[in-house]
């Protein structure tokens, strides 16, 4: 017999399942509701996530959300780039 999943559970795999990045995203369950809250890379993932914790909602599931769009911070060109460890220079 299978084995129910946890309301926290199915709120990950709809996330999953909508391509949402849950690397920056805690998914918590608080008594009978979840709290998802974190961060996503651009406003078109905060949507799907949003669209996603609202079929959960649909479906029954509670559920709470503080998810804000910030992009993961790169190197800006007028850095220098770090040393290459893997493969360091030979020597002269």
């Amino acid at each position: 017999m299978a084995e129910q999943k946890s309301p926290a559970r199915m709120i990950v795999d709809r996330l999953v399942a909508a391509d949402v990045n849950i690397d920056r995203l805690a998914i918590e369950e608080m008594a009978a509701k979840v709290r998802v809250t974190g961060v996503v890379a651009s406003e078109a993932e905060r949507d799907r996530a949003l669209a996603a914790l609202g079929d959960a909602r649909a479906g029954g599931i509670a559920c709470t959300h503080a998810i804000d769009v910030r992009p993961p911070q790169r190197p800006t060109d007028s850095e220098p780039p770090e040393a290459d460890l893997g493969n360091p220079s030979e020597p002269a």
